[in-house]
């Protein structure tokens, strides 16, 4: 009897944690493919579902920020309506790098500032990486001042306030980190 009504109480946990991450990233993914693009004043469009990750990758286990990045990556490729990428494999690789990281320092929202620079250069490579495998022709150092440094620096302001609600979110779903949140 026990040993069912824990397994219940575990059914019910990663029921909850897959609907808010979910609604976190639906949310973060919507904002970055529909929002964004709409204000013209900025020069380039935060990866706010990256922030996200990195939010999860601290605050919750591993394997939470793994499916968390296979599931993002997909949501955003659908989203962003550009076809199968290579999003979702980025993303894995981002989440298995930062959560290794995470899981060596005390998470907190200084950390979450300190990893969301080199998450955010990485973003931002990638997206010059797309934009070169997709056929432009712009030359590197005119892509590096236009999409690069403007996405890192947007990624990083829009992406700290995401660490409140993923914080939030893992101690409601009693995330099993290393660390006591």
């Amino acid at each position: 009897m026990q040993t069912h009504n824990r397994h219940e109480a575990s059914r019910r946990t990663v029921i909850r944690r897959a609907l808010l991450y979910g609604a976190l990233f639906f949310l973060t993914a919507l904002l970055q493919c529909s929002f964004f693009p709409e204000l013209s004043f900025l020069p380039a469009i935060p990866n706010l579902t990256l922030g996200a990750l990195v939010a999860v990758s601290l605050f919750d286990t591993r394997e939470t920020a793994l499916i968390s990045a296979i599931a993002s990556g997909f949501l955003l490729d659908t989203l962003g309506s550009s076809g199968l990428s290579l999003t979702p494999l980025f993303f894995l690789l981002i989440a298995a790098v930062f959560s290794g990281i995470a899981k060596k320092i005390l998470p907190s929202f200084i950390t979450y500032a300190v990893l969301m620079l080199p998450a955010s250069f990485c973003g931002a490579l990638y997206t010059l990486l797309m934009l070169k495998i997709s056929g432009g022709t712009a030359p590197l150092g005119g892509l590096i001042t236009s999409t690069l440094l403007p996405e890192l620096i947007l990624t990083l302001v829009f992406s700290l306030p995401l660490c409140i609600p993923a914080k939030l979110i893992s101690r409601f779903v009693d995330a099993k980190s290393k660390f006591k949140l």
